[in-house]
């Protein structure tokens, strides 16, 4: 091989052939996705009246009400973050360790809740314990006689239960997958010498899930931190502020306070950055948690005996609560004229009515459109982008590509609502006229959803020897044929669930598109959540269930597709 001048394996030499360009736009492409939402965010609260001032933090941080958001914010965060990661931990434990009955549906039903929007659960929870129109509420008021009603969702330890149930179907994912790959032969010497699984589970699962727990309670922190349908559907309308739902206020007065909003979008930012660095201290020696080695193994899945009926108890309950209460209550809602206590009069006239008013609605249709065309876009867009900025980082010598794929993956400490105002700020001082079309908006959530394409694009390129291109570049093939046809063919899996990711986090995303929108490019979360507002409750859950059904739909087909034509490609 070496006497027909093969090049070294240690990475293929960037050539002057038309993958320079490319490489350098997307490179520029992500930089100045990742970059210009930061640069304008610290321009913005730095500017008073056209001047250099810290005016902005003066006024946002001398307000004694700034405690109250600081302290409300910390204690919404970590109590969702913290439920939510034991919640996940109770279930992924059991359905990977134990003898648990119905594991495979359990797993399978685990998942199903990403699809459904967040704006979207958060109303059924409103409309399940609202102290005025919650039906559980009324249910418990009416039939079973008691005084008033007994829960309250719009309290600080009901939002936190709200968004714990938003997180838990990832972090259980997350959690599952470590538990999954985690060699179980120490927790069996433990039961072997005579300890029980509780204490086994305790003294070595959990110490050694520590880097992926770490992960998920970073996670599910920056998540509620940043988080917005929450903080705005249930907060706001009893005064328990929130940084994400002071910025959408401080934007939406008028005229809008966009140095205010910016100063606390600020100080969200750098909360998220603070819980990044936590993170990475935290599991900076990760070698003392690895336990697969070369030598196979095979778990010993342990036997729950009577605990099995607890266990089936606690995953059908979370599934209740997870699936079950929302949708019920959404199909509900759905078919009647009005929302109320089921009553034989009012069930009498439930009908589809609902379902056929927002098929005629206008704007539900225009929205509809709008979401379908970011939900393929941004995720064309997206997965192309992160596969080459992959390629840059793992495949080319070029200076600065470590850098490269750090800067990509910054706008995962960017809340989304930061993200929309900062855009916001940015595109409106343009004179190319974009603001408030979808080519925004379609920026917004590339740059949003850019950190998710690279750790996966990244992970999947680096199980791909490079001998595989230099074959390629030996037998005269140029670089982009090379890549479309040979590299991308054998990302395709990769490919295909990044862009079903991507599209699933498009259809739900609320935060970032609040912001940006117009009468002319509305998303459909956006139109769900002003008819929340506009007290069209029926109306909504129909638009909401035909949503869900959409976005399931679309998954079961790229799944089909992709299965078909990844058949293909490996046959070909």
């Amino acid at each position: 091989m070496a006497a027909i001048g093969l090049p070294a394996a240690r990475g293929v030499r960037l050539q002057l052939d038309p993958k320079g360009p490319i490489l350098a736009a997307s490179a520029a492409l992500a930089a100045f996705l990742a970059l210009i939402p930061l640069a304008t965010l610290l321009g913005e609260s730095l500017t008073v009246s056209g001047e250099w001032s810290p005016g902005n933090f003066l006024r946002a941080y001398s307000d004694p009400r700034a405690y109250s958001l600081l302290i409300n914010s910390f204690a919404y965060a970590l109590g969702a973050a913290a439920l939510s990661v034991a919640i996940s931990f109770c279930l992924a434990w059991m359905l990977e360790r134990t003898n648990l009955p119905g594991r495979q549906l359990l797993y399978a039903a685990a998942v199903v809740p990403l699809i459904l929007p967040g704006v979207v659960t958060t109303i059924a929870w409103i409309l399940l314990l609202s102290p005025k129109i919650g039906l559980l509420n009324l249910l418990a008021v009416n039939v079973l006689g008691l005084p008033g009603p007994p829960f309250n969702i719009y309290s600080l330890p009901g939002m936190i239960w709200v968004e714990a149930l938003h997180t838990s179907p990832l972090l259980f994912l997350l959690l599952a997958a470590a538990l999954r790959s985690m060699n179980p032969a120490l927790e069996e010497a433990a039961l072997t010498s005579g300890a029980g699984w509780p204490r086994a589970a305790s003294r070595i699962t959990l110490p050694l899930l520590l880097p992926a727990a770490g992960a998920a309670l970073l996670l599910a922190f920056v998540r509620a931190i940043e988080s917005f349908e929450v903080p705005a559907l249930i907060g706001i309308p009893v005064g328990i502020s929130l940084f994400s739902a002071r910025i959408y206020q401080a934007v939406h007065v008028t005229p809008p306070d966009y140095g205010l909003g910016s100063a606390h979008a600020m100080a969200l930012l750098a909360i998220t950055v603070l819980g990044m660095l936590a993170y990475y201290r935290l599991t900076r020696g990760a070698a003392q948690f690895q336990t697969v080695t070369g030598k196979g193994y095979r778990p010993r899945l342990i036997d729950l005996g009577v605990w099995k009926y607890p266990g089936v108890i606690f995953a059908a309950a979370y599934f209740l609560f997870l699936i079950g209460l929302p949708l019920a209550v959404v199909v509900y809602s759905s078919l009647l004229p009005f929302y109320s206590v089921p009553t034989p009069e009012l069930l009498a006239r439930a009908g589809f009515a609902n379902f056929a008013y927002v098929l005629g609605f206008e704007p539900a249709r225009r929205a509809f459109g709008h979401s379908l065309v970011l939900a393929l876009s941004s995720a064309a867009l997206v997965m192309l982008l992160t596969s080459v900025v992959a390629w840059i980082t793992f495949r080319s010598r070029i200076p600065g590509r470590r850098l490269l794929d750090l800067l990509a993956f910054t706008p995962i400490a960017v809340p989304g609502i930061v993200m929309g105002l900062a855009l916001q700020r940015f595109y409106v001082s343009l004179p190319l006229p974009i603001y408030g079309t979808l080519w925004v908006l379609l920026l917004a959530f590339a740059a949003r959803f850019m950190p998710y394409g690279v750790r996966i694009m990244s992970a999947a390129l680096a199980q791909i020897h490079v001998e595989i291109e230099e074959a390629a570049e030996c037998a005269g093939s140029p670089w982009w044929p090379a890549f479309r046809c040979i590299v991308l063919p054998l990302l395709w899996p990769s490919l295909l669930a990044g862009t079903i990711y991507v599209m699933i986090i498009s259809f739900r995303e609320l935060s970032a598109a609040i912001l940006l929108i117009s009468a002319d490019s509305t998303v459909l979360s956006v139109l769900i959540f002003d008819l929340w507002e506009n007290g069209a409750y029926p109306r909504l859950a129909a638009l909401s269930l035909m949503l869900t059904g959409f976005i399931a739909v679309l998954v079961l087909v790229l799944r089909l597709i992709g299965r078909r034509t990844g058949v293909q490609e490996a046959t070909g």
